[in-house]
């Protein structure tokens, strides 16, 4: 098991420059198969993050929301990425998750808001876990990068984030 990594973002700004900062990873590094699975409570960061993300990969300003209501949404950016929100799955989760066929965003780049709602085993070896929990002095970042794409994206992303943000306007 990968090891998981700590880092602090004291307000909702820093959270969406340190999605920034990894979608830039991303586009630098190209993995054309990679999750990037988000949990936390409601209200933590997770689509604040998202958009920051989805900013780098090129979506227009604004146009990254979380598609909880629809499920999922698809961004034709400088890379096409999807973007889940499994909130609204709670009676049978994965039975919902596959029969709306959302486990064909997988085979991709994709963005998975609560994807805590679903075991493990469903999300594809390469990703990067992110868990986002509200502190009385911001947000604490833990995360972890799995398979060969994950991995080496998330360890450059952390020492970037240690060294300071590389952030995109």
């Amino acid at each position: 098991m990968a090891p998981k990594v700590e880092f602090f973002l004291p307000d909702a700004i820093a959270t969406g420059e340190a999605g920034a900062a990894l979608g830039l990873i991303i586009l630098e590094k190209g993995p054309k198969t990679l999750a990037v699975t988000l949990t936390g409570e409601l209200g933590v960061g997770k689509t604040t993050f998202c958009q920051g993300l989805g900013r780098a990969l090129g979506a227009k300003p604004g146009e990254v929301k979380s598609p909880t209501f629809s499920l999922a949404n698809e961004y034709l950016g400088t890379v096409t990425f999807g973007h889940l929100d499994l909130f609204r799955l709670e009676k049978n989760p994965l039975t919902e998750f596959l029969e709306a066929g959302l486990d064909e965003y997988l085979g991709g780049l994709c963005l998975v808001e609560w994807a805590d709602r679903l075991p493990e085993s469903v999300w594809p070896e390469d990703r990067i876990d992110i868990s986002l929990t509200l502190t009385a002095q911001g947000r604490l970042l833990t995360g972890r990068g799995l398979g060969t794409a994950g991995l080496p994206v998330f360890g450059q992303w952390m020492r970037q984030l240690k060294n300071g943000m590389k952030t995109c306007e």
